[in-house]
């Protein structure tokens, strides 16, 4: 499983199973990267993605079954970083961290840097 992998590699976690409960969590704590599945329920294909854009400090990462180049140029698109396809490598999934962060030191070691503080709009 994804979350203990990560959670084993000293990163900190969270986890939902609906894209509306994964929406309000980002409201009200910070995250760095969200790795989001591209079918959530409640949530049709990328609309997270559109959530996610507003918090302009968290990178995100769609997880998908689907090979299909139309969905990641999609993604790419409405602003996440990039995408891993199932069956989940654990390599993979250390490698697009790493990149999404832009780091030369191992993986383990950039996790420790401060949390970002989300920066909030007005309206």
């Amino acid at each position: 499983m994804l979350i203990n992998f990560l959670t084993n590699k000293s990163f900190q976690t969270a986890t939902e199973s609906y894209g509306t409960d994964a929406e309000n969590g980002l409201k009200k704590n910070t995250a760095d990267l969200v790795m989001c599945d591209f079918k959530l329920p409640s949530y049709h294909d990328l609309d997270l993605l559109e959530k996610i854009k507003i918090i302009d400090l968290t990178i995100s990462v769609i997880i998908t079954g689907y090979s299909d180049v139309r969905v990641a140029v999609e993604a790419v698109r409405q602003g996440t970083f990039g995408w891993v396809t199932k069956p989940l490598h654990t390599e993979e999934i250390l490698a697009t961290i790493h990149s999404a962060f832009g780091s030369d030191e191992p993986v383990e070691a950039s996790v420790s840097k401060p949390k970002k503080t989300k920066k909030h709009e007005t309206t």
